[in-house]
């Protein structure tokens, strides 16, 4: 989770990232974006400092820095 709470960021076993946003009167997060590029299971994420960059890694031995 980004340290806004209002973003989440969720990496599941087919090497997808999901990024869901909370609207500030709901408790309930919607799913805005999905990154692709992963052929495994993603072991990391990291937001970084500027929330600008996503890092993961994944069991495929791939490093991803997503641009947000």
């Amino acid at each position: 989770m980004s340290n806004d709470t209002h973003t989440l960021f969720v990496a599941n076993d087919k090497g997808i990232i999901t990024q869901f946003q909370k609207e500030d009167s709901s408790l309930n997060y919607y799913p805005v974006r999905t990154l692709k590029g992963h052929f495994k299971s993603i072991t990391s994420i990291s937001l970084s400092n500027s929330k600008m960059h996503l890092l993961s890694a994944s069991n495929d031995g791939t490093l991803i820095v997503w641009d947000l």
